[in-house]
């Protein structure tokens, strides 16, 4: 038997719809944010105990070395030993290296939370980028055809007929 073809097009013109499409950007981490959050609150907490620390260890410092300066005037005096002096030239020196292992701590306390907030804004950023990749990326999926037209068919064999229909783009 012949198989016969009959396609019935039906020209319809679609305007194209538009949609609202809305960006999607990442959310960040609403636990992440929290957890920086508190580590800022507790590197601050931190920071004020350090900086409390370290008065106090400039004020040892500072007596130290007034004790170290009375001593070498006894000692040139003759009333004390070399001994002594040494003594007290160590005891500056070690809380001189206190005053400064302080001033270290603090000084890497503030580059952590730089480096977490700088971590962050780059996070952010990076959110911003991929909200602005995946909209484009929408945009340049969407189907560039401005007259569709629907097309119905019909095609029959033997004993079948079948029937179906297509959206062809006409541009």
């Amino acid at each position: 038997m012949k198989c016969f073809l009959l396609i019935l097009i039906l020209s319809v013109s679609m305007a194209p719809q538009k949609t609202k499409r809305t960006t999607t950007q990442p959310k960040t981490n609403p636990e992440l944010s929290r957890l920086r959050e508190e580590f800022v609150a507790k590197t601050e907490e931190y920071k004020s105990s350090l900086k409390k620390l370290l008065a106090l260890l400039d004020r040892d410092v500072q007596r130290a070395e007034e004790k170290l300066a009375t001593i070498r005037k006894l000692r040139n005096e003759g009333l004390v030993g070399e001994s002594q002096v040494t003594e007290a030239e160590r005891a500056v020196q070690s809380a001189t290296d206190k005053a400064a292992e302080t001033r270290r701590q603090l000084a890497e306390a503030d580059q952590q939370v730089a480096a977490l907030l700088n971590e962050a804004k780059l996070d952010e950023g990076l959110a911003k980028e991929y909200g602005r990749a995946v909209a484009e990326r929408r945009r340049s999926r969407a189907p560039k055809c401005n007259n569709w037209t629907l097309t119905a068919y019909r095609r029959q064999r033997e004993n079948t007929t079948t029937f179906g229909f297509k959206l062809v783009c006409q541009d």
